[in-house]
C-alpha cells in the first residue's frame, strides 16, 4: 500500500500528527510526507483569525503545500493520500488528484472540532465534500459532516503513542525540576484557571506548564506558573512526577475526552479528569482514574489521593495497563481506521 501522509511536521517530531504519521508509515510498502507547517506571517495571522469572526477567506498556503502535492501526485501514485488537518488545502488540489489518480483514497483526519471558529476555515469547509473519508473526535461532528456534504465521516478516539508516552526512568532532580503534588500540563482558559484558583486557594499546591498563563504568575503561593510548555520527554517525565495530573476539557471545542485523557495514564501518571460519558466508557472511575464534575469536587478528590498514595498509585498503574488492554494506542487506532477504509474500497 502506497501512502502520501500531509501534516505539520516539525523537526523533533514531536506532536500527535508526527506519531499518527509514523503508524501509517509501518503499514506502507511506500511511503511519503509533505510538511505542511504553515510560516506564521503577518498576513497568515490576520487571516486565520478573521475567520474567528466569521468572516473566511483562503488560508495563505505560505508553503505551498498545495503546489508541492500536485507535483507529487503526478510522479508518483498512491492508494491513499491522508491529510492531517488540512487547514490550507484547495478544493482543486484534490480534484486534481483525483483527476490524475481516481482510484486514490483521500482521508482527512481533523483532531480539532471543525466547527470551532478557530479552526472553521474556508478551505476546511470548502474541500468537505471532497474526500472521501473523514475522520473526527466528537460524535455531534458526524451529522455537521454530513450537512455539509461528507461522503463518510468517520468518529474515533483520540489515541496515545506508547513509543513517546511510557514512564521513564527518574532522577529526584526531574521531580524537583518536573513535578510537584498537582499539576497541569495545557494552555490557558478561563475555566480551567478558575479550578485551578479554587485549589491554590484551599491550600492545594499546584504547578502548570503551558501557554497563557502570565497573568497568574503572582497570585498564589500555592500556585507555580512556569510559563512555557513541555514538547520533548520532559512532558512525559512531568507527568510521572505529579502526584495528581489534572484534565480539563476544553468547552469550545466540545471536547469529552482528549489526548491527555490518554497521555496521562500511558506514561503511568495518576489522571483526575472532568467526569464524561466518554472518560467514564473509557476508565473505570477510582479504579484507573478519578473524575470531578465541581471545583468542589476536585478539591475533594484532590485531598483524598494525595493522602492515599497507596490507592493512588494503584490506580495509577490500572489506568496504564487499561491504556495498553483496551487498544489506546495510535497504533490500534490507525489500524482499524486503514482496515475500516481498505474493507469499503
Amino acid at each position: 500500500m502506497k501512502i502520501l501522509s500531509i501534516g505539520s511536521f516539525p523537526q523533533k517530531r514531536n506532536n500527535t500528527t508526527c506519531h499518527r504519521s509514523d503508524c501509517l508509515r509501518e503499514h506502507a510498502s511506500f511511503f511519503q510526507e509533505l510538511d505542511n507547517t504553515p510560516k506564521m506571517t503577518f498576513w497568515w495571522e490576520i487571516i486565520y483569525h478573521l475567520g474567528y469572526y466569521g468572516l473566511r477567506f483562503n488560508i495563505p498556503d505560505t508553503q505551498d503545500v498545495n503546489k508541492r502535492i500536485v507535483e507529487e501526485i503526478r510522479k508518483q501514485q498512491y492508494d491513499i493520500v491522508w491529510i492531517d488537518k488540512g487547514f490550507n488545502i484547495l478544493p482543486k488540489t484534490l480534484k486534481i488528484i483525483k483527476k490524475v489518480q481516481p482510484h486514490c483514497i483521500l482521508v482527512h483526519y481533523m483532531i480539532d472540532d471543525f466547527m470551532n471558529p478557530y479552526h472553521k476555515t474556508k478551505q476546511i469547509l470548502d474541500t468537505i465534500p471532497l474526500y472521501d473519508y473523514y475522520i473526527v473526535n466528537r460524535k455531534a461532528n458526524v451529522e455537521e459532516l454530513k450537512a455539509y456534504g461528507c461522503k463518510n465521516p468517520i468518529c474515533t478516539f483520540m489515541s496515545y503513542e506508547p513509543k513517546f508516552h511510557h514512564p521513564y526512568p527518574l532522577e529526584e532532580e526531574d521531580k524537583v525540576r518536573l513535578g510537584g503534588d498537582v499539576g497541569f500540563i495545557g494552555t490557558y482558559e478561563k475555566d480551567r484557571a478558575e479550578s485551578i484558583k479554587f485549589l491554590a486557594n484551599n491550600g492545594i499546591p499546584v504547578r502548570v506548564w503551558g501557554g497563557g498563563w502570565e497573568q497568574l504568575k503572582d497570585y498564589s503561593p500555592n500556585l507555580i506558573i512556569e510559563g512555557k510548555g513541555l514538547y520533548t520527554v520532559d512532558f512525559c517525565k512531568a507527568i510521572q512526577c505529579f502526584k495528581i495530573n489534572l484534565g480539563f476539557l476544553r468547552k469550545k471545542s466540545r471536547d469529552y475526552h482528549t489526548t491527555r485523557t490518554f497521555e496521562i495514564p500511558g506514561c503511568g501518571g495518576f489522571l483526575l479528569a472532568e467526569r464524561t460519558d466518554e472518560h467514564l466508557a473509557l476508565f473505570e472511575e477510582d479504579k484507573e482514574a478519578a473524575f470531578f464534575s465541581s471545583n468542589e469536587e476536585l478539591l475533594e478528590k484532590c485531598r483524598y489521593y494525595l493522602s492515599h498514595e497507596d490507592e493512588r498509585i494503584a490506580i495509577a498503574d490500572a489506568g496504564h495497563k487499561r491504556c495498553e488492554s483496551s487498544g489506546y494506542s495510535n497504533e490500534n487506532v490507525i489500524k482499524q481506521l486503514l482496515k475500516m477504509i481498505l474493507k469499503n474500497n
